[in-house]
């Protein structure tokens, strides 16, 4: 993987990887759309509500989502809940999945917002800085 070392152009290219390589205000746009999108959300309520049918599509909504803007690695997180469940598994036997999704998904978030956020260009402690 070419490593750029252009503040949000380095970013996107070590966390999402180049799907959006030519039309970088493209794939802006779009992660602040996924920064902001209610899927993720909708799971968890669904599983708090025992409505496994719900959790499952909103999953599936997810992992569109997550393999268009390159985050594959939270896409098979995604389809790992949506099998779990189309397995017959129930709430108390897929909760090592969805904390993979949470996990991920949340690195995803704070990615997202590292890149645009109010903090967005300064230094973060612990971290290289090109």
């Amino acid at each position: 993987m070419l490593i750029k070392s252009s503040g949000k152009k380095f970013l996107f290219t070590v966390w999402f990887g180049e799907r959006y390589d030519d039309d970088e205000d493209v794939y802006e746009e779009k992660l602040r759309l996924f920064a902001n999108d209610q899927e993720y959300d909708s799971i968890v309520a669904a599983l708090h509500n025992w409505d496994y049918v719900i959790a499952e599509r909103f999953s599936q909504r997810l992992k569109i989502k997550s393999y268009n803007l390159g985050m594959v690695r939270l896409a098979k997180r995604c389809n790992t809940l949506c099998l779990a469940k189309m397995s017959g598994k129930g709430a108390p036997d897929f909760t090592e999945e969805i904390n993979d999704v949470t996990t991920v998904y949340g690195m995803m978030k704070d990615c997202i917002e590292r890149a645009f956020g109010e903090e967005a260009g300064k230094p973060v402690k612990h971290r290289l800085n090109h």
